[in-house]
């Protein structure tokens, strides 16, 4: 989607690594400024050994690099252009660097005003920018302006809002622009942005009784009424992404038979004629017990009406006795009423793609792979997954 690599690099230091929790449910975290730093003194001389460089030719390389540097900020014609602002950026070490290459992308942009890859990286980067406190604007302006560039990188490229990384940056930014706005009291402003947030995939309106940002419009009519009209709003577009995504899923064989942490059998086979989830999770992973609470309230709801759910879980010890307590004593806090069993690697192989933790699978009645989502996910698009397989009659596939 983005041609920069830097673009990631700073998805990664707002979101966190590995990341695919709803940006709803999750607060905006930030790494040091050195984040955005492609290498350190380090790698750069392990690097230029391997080479096979002179010392002489160690020497002269931050000389050449500075050159580089000077003559891709400092065109000797025109204003700079979006490219070459990407590529200062790119190679920014430092606030001092990050700055002046900030100013360069905004300066760029006034020439190049509709060019998608600047647009979107100006918006990550007053994200970034106003999170860490490191410009001399303020964090408040910096999430406005975010917010302005996020509009126009659409309005310039209209199907950027079919990326899921996108939609997943764009309804924090977007969340974050109506709290600004909020606690600036200009309640129109914020509403606006809260329903633009809402398109792209914002979920958590009872973040907003908790933010204190919202202290001085929460009891507004307006905002009474505008989440009335969300909740709505919300239900149909989880119903149709989940639809979508059932719609677009390439199944794929699965199938496990396992001994659970108990010692009983635990097989898909025993389970055919339910919709199944399996949870591929762990208990070192945050985001994999954020999402237990919705499991567990899943079971206890659907349970008699088909549902049935299974934690396959990957854990860290020296052997499996130790693996198998470590999940014992989370099951029991918890209060986890499903079974759990260690995956293993023939199981694990079966996963194509795999991404990271938690994975979850849909499997419908039929024992078919419906849905495969990486991440943390709310209990609203989990809920509208199974209540559309459990819709389902048995061996036919809704389209």
């Amino acid at each position: 989607m983005l041609r920069h690599p830097i673009a990631c690099c700073l998805i990664l230091a707002l979101w966190g690594c590995n990341q695919s929790t709803a940006p709803s449910a999750q607060s905006a975290g930030a790494g040091s400024s050195s984040d955005l730093s492609l290498s350190d003194e380090t790698s750069s001389s392990n690097e230029t050994e391997k080479s096979g460089e002179t010392t002489s030719e160690k020497e002269a390389a931050p000389a050449k690099k500075a050159a580089s540097a000077k003559e891709t900020s400092a065109p000797k014609e025109g204003p700079i252009s979006v490219e070459a602002a990407l590529q200062q950026l790119d190679d920014a070490n430092g606030k001092k660097e990050l700055l002046s290459a900030a100013e360069s992308l905004e300066q760029a942009l006034e020439a190049d005003p509709e060019n998608a890859d600047g647009l979107v990286m100006m918006a990550q980067l007053s994200q970034f920018l106003g999170v860490k406190k490191l410009s001399p604007e303020s964090p408040e302006a910096e999430f406005h302006k975010s917010a302005k560039y996020l509009r126009r990188a659409i309005k310039a490229k209209p199907d950027l809002a079919d990326h899921p990384e996108f939609r997943a940056f764009a309804a924090a930014a977007l969340y974050r622009d109506a709290a600004t706005y909020a606690r600036e009291k200009k309640l129109a402003q914020s509403l606006a942005s809260l329903r633009e947030a809402v398109e792209f995939g914002f979920t958590d309106l009872d973040r907003i009784d908790k933010d204190k940002q919202f202290a001085d419009i929460r009891s507004s009519p307006e905002l009474a009424e505008f989440k009335e009209e969300a909740e709505v709003k919300i239900k149909e577009l989880v119903l149709k992404e989940v639809s979508r995504l059932l719609e677009k899923n390439e199944p794929f064989d699965f199938d496990f038979d396992l001994k659970d942490i108990g010692g009983n059998k635990l097989s898909k086979a025993d389970l055919a004629g339910h919709v199944l989830i399996v949870d591929i999770w762990g208990t070192w992973c945050g985001p994999c017990r954020m999402e237990i609470p919705h499991f567990v309230a899943l079971s206890k709801e659907y349970r008699e009406k088909g549902l049935r759910i299974v934690g396959l879980n990957e854990e860290s010890g020296d052997d499996d006795e130790e693996k198998i307590q470590t999940v014992k004593e989370f099951v029991e806090e918890e209060g986890v009423d499903y079974p759990c069993a260690l995956i293993t690697e023939s199981v694990m192989r079966q996963v194509p793609d795999f991404e990271g933790f938690p994975t979850t699978l849909f499997l419908d009645r039929t024992g078919q792979v419906r849905l495969k989502v990486v991440g943390v996910h709310d209990m609203l698009f989990l809920e509208a997954a199974v209540q559309a397989l459990l819709g389902e009659e048995p061996g036919v596939r809704s389209h």
